[in-house]
């Protein structure tokens, strides 16, 4: 009976990925609550969400683990542990039209859309309700879905997913890979040790998330490994480490492997959180280094697979009128597809601007949203309204759906706003509350607990300096200092307090850390002294760090951005006395006796070892300096502002080199020995970001017009956006040498002002 439950569930969360399930395949310890399952192999068809040309070659998990505490449910942690996942996809394999076939599958896609985008809305609704008082948060926090969720441990060893292709690119076969040594998710105490999160007795809660190993490959002239046997796939794609852990793969990485961390401290108090110094989530991410790398033959293949999916992609369209049969001797069929396919355009264009169809589909639409308005507001569903809903989705595109959707989410949101009560605000009792709830199941309490608190004086119902024991313990001696932002949080918008997402002055917290990282570019072609290809050029930056804070009691975001350092290497010019093209420059009192004329550039020429020990040390710049530096904030506390913005640089020297330029810009040219077309077309998400660029120029250019409009004509004040902007930036120093390898050559020095 445990094995055939088992692998109904498995097969319910796992049946779109694995072959069938079946109690065979289950090890299962009735004592030790282990679920095991070994060698599933994956389905033909586990990537087709993606909706690309791909399907898996080959692929199996190699074991998947369930450790159950049947013994303590509530209390010890439940581990789901995954080893050995292996998959090789490649280019689907051209089938037969069926038009059955592909309408039924276009249907099911929409559903799947339209049923995401219904849902997050819903989710969102539920978390801005405010919560009745028969429904606790805090009470549902000892439930045992909430204890699961709390205890529930990942542990995924040894991933390589892995694409290899030999068709799109004529006379060329690469493989583009993924690996992961492991990945884990664990419950830990405040010193990141793992522990089972009932062993906490504090407010805080801790999680821990480790990725170790984790590289991206692009490898030029593979080994097609999609048509091994389970046992040679799983020797080739295992990941071997040496004594010190490094991978022993041998493969040409885009990514080298890295590790990172995530730390993700959750405040449990059952009170609203007021205070900017304790948000309701911290989340630290931290990464040590980024190693990136390109060849030109990396990019020439990665070009030509997106303009592979490129073209399947406008393919679909006209994919029943395709002829099965070979372009020789049926010129005839094809001349006739290629014409088809263009009338088809010319045709869809002309009846979508006759007057009979845009009168329908205005009367379709009225239709549409009139009962989708119904069926959203509804008590009880309505089965006539969902057949009639899904006629008219019938004619209907995903986006065409979507606008009217969303025109829908307006308009009931706009119906809340002016107070209707469209909804029935949740009574269920808390075991059977959603997942939403489980997210809030440490931070809320009803009206009714916080007021019972009260009376017996045992805690506040404002968590922050406000109200804390040391400020109860100094209230005779001396007067607390009130924020005045924190003071009107307290004493405003009561409704605030039983809103999932607006109770806290900071609902989240996330610190991003990067150390340094690099990207290097290189040619395709080794040079005599090695074989390995030459470099190009060296991009090296450190200390990138962002921080984002998000107020939603208040509408209010703030983000921060920091670069400590940024060096560009020029490694095609060899004994160049400017082997930094671009670097920070240097501070006067950081060269110690020199004169004037030996700052800067100038000093390379005469002395180049100062110049190299920048170059080759970074740390030689202080820890406090950082080259650029953006804070942004969005209805910033305490002003009388809508946004803020402040950006800081220091200067850049800068080396022009014409060939190291012309090396950079020959690398992205794909014109030429790509075995692709001549003038190949431009790649789809250019065209989008092209696209976007423009609807934002023009949208800005909109928006600045009709604000000067409206300051003439003194008209709409109130709707003015007030900005408070700050600019500090450093003009760089340009260098124009007539020579890089003679110390008496005559440069050009080029030097604006400090600042600007």
């Amino acid at each position: 009976m445990l094995e055939g439950l088992a692998a109904w569930v498995l097969n319910t969360y796992l049946g779109e990925y694995v072959e069938n399930l079946n109690q065979h395949q289950l090890s299962i310890g009735f004592l030790s609550g282990a679920v095991e399952l070994e060698n599933l192999p994956l389905r033909k068809d586990a990537l087709k969400e993606l909706d690309l040309p791909l399907e898996v070659k080959a692929g199996y998990i190699g074991r998947i683990k369930l450790q159950i505490p049947v013994r303590h449910l509530k209390s010890e942690p439940w581990v789901i542990s995954i080893d050995n996942l292996y998959l090789v996809a490649g280019p689907a394999a051209r089938s037969a039209y069926n038009a059955e076939k592909e309408k039924s599958w276009q249907k099911d896609h929409k559903d799947k859309q339209l049923q995401a985008l219904e849902s997050q809305w819903k989710a969102k609704m539920e978390l801005n309700l405010p919560k009745s008082g028969s429904s606790s948060w805090y009470t549902y926090s000892t439930s045992l879905l909430y204890n699961i969720m709390e205890n529930l441990q990942l542990v995924v060893k040894d991933v390589h997913i892995r694409y290899e292709d030999s068709t799109t690119i004529p006379n060329e076969t690469f493989a583009f890979g993924i690996t992961i040594n492991s990945l884990s998710a664990q419950s830990t105490n405040e010193n990141w040790e793992t522990n089972s999160a009932s062993e906490s007795d504090s407010k805080m809660r801790f999680k821990l998330i480790e990725l170790k190993d984790f590289a991206m490959y692009w490898d030029m002239d593979a080994q097609l490994l999609g048509d091994q046997s389970w046992e040679d796939l799983a020797a080739s794609l295992h990941i071997s480490t040496d004594k010190t852990g490094k991978q022993n793969n041998k493969h040409e990485y885009l990514l080298e492997p890295v590790t990172a961390k995530a730390k993700l401290r959750r405040n449990c108090s059952p009170f609203p959180l007021r205070s900017r110094l304790k948000p309701r989530f911290i989340v630290d991410l931290e990464l040590d280094k980024i190693p990136l790398s390109l060849s030109q033959s990396q990019y020439r293949s990665l070009v030509g697979l997106l303009k592979e999916f490129e073209r399947h992609s406008q393919s679909l369209k006209f994919r029943k009128y395709r002829p099965e049969v070979p372009i020789i001797n049926n010129a005839r069929q094809w001349w006739q597809f290629a014409i088809t396919g263009i009338m088809e355009n010319i045709r869809e264009r002309n009846e979508k601007g006759t007057l009979t169809f845009i009168q329908k589909r205005l009367q379709n639409n009225k239709q549409y949203i009139s009962i989708y308005s119904k069926i959203l507001t509804a008590d009880v569903e309505n089965n006539k309204d969902k057949e009639e809903l899904e006629k008219l989705e019938e004619d209907l595109t995903f986006d065409e759906i979507r606008l009217l959707r969303e025109l829908v989410f307006g308009q009931l949101e706009k119906r809340i706003d002016e107070g209707e009560e469209l909804f029935k605000k949740p009574t269920e009792a808390p075991s059977q509350q959603g997942y939403g709830s489980w997210l809030w199941g440490w931070g809320g309490s009803s009206t009714v607990e916080t007021a019972a608190t009260h009376d017996e004086g045992t805690d506040s119902s404002v968590d922050g300096p406000l109200y804390t024991e040391e400020s109860a313990n100094t209230l005779s001696s001396s007067p607390p200092a009130f924020d005045e932002q924190e003071l009107m949080d307290f004493i405003g918008d009561p409704m605030a307090d039983s809103t999932l997402l607006r109770r806290d002055q900071v609902f989240v917290v996330l610190n991003f850390n990067l150390k340094g990282g690099s990207f290097i570019l290189s040619n395709s072609t080794a040079t005599e002294s090695s074989d390995r290809p030459s470099t190009i050029a060296e991009l090296e930056f450190t200390g990138v760090t962002m921080n984002i804070e998000s107020r939603l009691r208040t509408n209010s975001t703030l983000f921060g951005a920091k670069l400590g350092a940024l060096y560009l290497r020029d490694r095609m010019t060899k004994g160049s006395l400017f082997p930094v093209i671009v670097s920070p420059q240097l501070k006067k009192d950081e060269v110690v006796s020199q004169s004037r004329t030996q700052f800067g550039l100038f000093s390379r020429l005469t002395n180049p070892s100062p110049y190299q020990n920048q170059a080759t040390s970074i740390n030689r710049q202080k820890s406090e300096d950082v080259l650029f530096e953006m804070t942004y904030e969005s209805n910033p506390p305490g002003t009388n502002v809508d946004c803020k913005l402040e950006v800081i640089t220091h200067p850049l020297e800068i080396v022009y080199n014409s060939k190291a330029m012309q090396g950079i810009t020959d690398f992205f040219n794909t014109h030429t020995k790509t075995g692709l077309s001549s003038k190949p077309s431009e790649l789809k998400l250019t065209r989008a970001m092209r696209a976007r660029y423009q609807d934002f120029k023009n949208q800005t250019r909109q928006e600045i017009i009709n604000t000067m409009d409206r300051i003439m004509e003194g008209e709409n004040k109130g709707e003015i956006t007030r900005w408070d902007v700050h600019l500090d930036i450093s003009a760089p120093q340009i260098i124009i040498p007539d020579s890089f390898h003679s110390k008496d050559a005559t440069l050009v020095s080029i030097m604006l002002h400090n600042n600007f």
